[in-house]
């Protein structure tokens, strides 16, 4: 999973952009191992940074989107946790569509613990640093990975991956989206570079190929400038696949 990144960059279809003094990338932060309620998961994490040397980065906007629908359950690419009410002691709440304490911010992913927050995807600001958000950040996950309560009344965790339920009207770069966020930073949470999301992505079978594509994209902007970005994960084998069929292409253009 670390070469995905590379391969796709081979690709073409993900690098780091530039425009108006403003840079964005996305590079490999670190590969976590999570207790689920199905057993251990292998995360790797993948950060996307904004460098500006016109002004101090003021708003972000991104959306996640799953281009693959062969997975069972539903879930696809995101790895996600969930924090769910202690006090609410029926598990029948929770089957299926979770209504509550998603964590697309800091402000809920802080009341999981520190692995779980680290591997999990979510912005890398608190609600409470926004000055406005046009579109409140969301999420949405199933509970495939499970369930795990922490001792007596304790919080729960769900553990699951991402599904296209946020369908935002007709807009074909709105519709079927995993995550989503349009958010604007106070003065003193401003900076000229700052790591702004973080994607977590589980090596659902370790050694085989995987059978998921998740794109993320959106806007920096600085001030009036902005800066447009596109990133797409897609499991070796499929890219490699990719790659093969390109070759093959060249092949029967040269001759």
């Amino acid at each position: 999973m670390k070469k995905i990144l590379v391969a796709t960059m081979v690709l073409g279809i993900a690098a780091a952009v530039a425009n108006a003094g403003i840079t964005v990338t996305c590079y490999l932060s670190a590969t976590y191992t999570v207790t689920t309620g199905t057993g251990v998961k292998v995360v790797d994490t993948y950060k996307i940074k904004a460098i500006s040397d016109i002004g101090n980065v003021s708003a972000y906007w991104a959306y996640g989107k799953n281009i693959s629908d062969s997975y069972p359950n539903g879930g696809q690419g995101m790895f996600q946790v969930w924090h769910d009410d202690p006090n609410l002691d029926d598990e029948s709440t929770f089957i299926g569509w979770m209504p509550t304490l998603k964590t697309p911010t800091m402000t809920n992913a802080a009341k999981i613990t520190a692995t779980q927050r680290n591997a999990e995807t979510h912005f890398l600001h608190s609600d409470n640093q926004y000055l406005a958000a046009t579109e409140t950040p969301d999420e949405s996950n199933n509970d495939v990975f499970g369930t795990i309560i922490y001792g007596a009344n304790a919080s729960r965790r769900h553990f699951g991956l991402s599904t296209n339920s946020l369908d935002l009207g007709s807009d074909p770069n709105k519709q079927d989206l995993c995550f989503l966020g349009t958010v604007a930073l106070k003065t003193e949470y401003m900076a000229a570079s700052m790591d702004f999301l973080q994607v977590g992505i589980v090596d659902l079978t370790p050694g085989t190929a995987q059978n998921w594509a998740l794109h993320v994209y959106g806007e920096v902007g600085v001030g009036s400038n902005a800066q447009r970005y596109d990133y797409y994960w897609i499991p070796e084998p499929a890219t490699m696949a990719l790659l093969a069929l390109g070759a093959l292409a060249l092949l029967r253009r040269r001759r």
